[in-house]
């Protein structure tokens, strides 16, 4: 399935507030973390690209590849966690 530039910038923007655990506008999360929204949109896009849907793990004589799941594609991962502030505990 291809997604939009939009719909990649809503997961983004999605996931990024879930991490925060803040209620921030999607406007504010645009504006205060492109740099990690881009990085992971980027990564997104590149593993929509390179794996064929459904394929974990494919050998080939003595050659083993392992995609990551599509799932991961939206992950915050040490990379994106650099990019963003430490996220916020409720209290209730």
């Amino acid at each position: 399935m291809d997604f939009t530039d939009q719909e990649y910038e809503e997961m983004a923007v999605q996931v990024i507030r879930t991490y925060l655990n803040k209620d921030f506008s999607d406007d504010y999360i645009r504006k205060n973390f492109k740099f990690a929204m881009y990085r992971m949109i980027n990564k997104a896009k590149q593993l929509e690209g390179s794996k064929p849907t459904g394929v974990k793990s494919i050998t080939e004589g003595d050659v083993s590849m392992t995609f990551e799941n599509a799932s991961d594609a939206f992950v915050i991962d040490d990379e994106i966690k650099a990019l963003l502030p430490s996220p916020y505990i409720r209290m209730y």
